[in-house]
């Protein structure tokens, strides 16, 4: 399988999302009103596929792109005030 950016953003999201539910369940809270499901989502986003054993590294470049879509999604505007750059 091609690792393609289109490819690794896929990963990224899924892998998000999945995050999000977890962390939805464990703070028993919903993120359509609270941001903190997103938050800790947000800090545990991989810096190689998750999927996969020794999972192939993602692309900074895409990776870091990610990262600030999600602090767009939860800030809006504000998102460069929260956003400390690579994690």
């Amino acid at each position: 399988m091609d690792w393609t950016k289109e490819k690794q953003y896929d990963v990224l999201l899924k892998f998000f999302y999945d995050c999000v539910r977890f962390w939805e369940h464990e703070l028993k809270t919903d993120s359509d009103l609270d941001k903190a499901p997103f938050l800790e989502a947000i800090k545990e986003v991989p810096k190689n596929d998750p999927y996969v054993p020794n999972g192939r590294p993602f692309d900074t470049e895409v990776r870091n792109d990610f990262i600030k879509t999600r602090y767009m999604d939860v800030y809006g505007r504000d998102w460069e005030r929260y956003y400390k750059g690579e994690r």
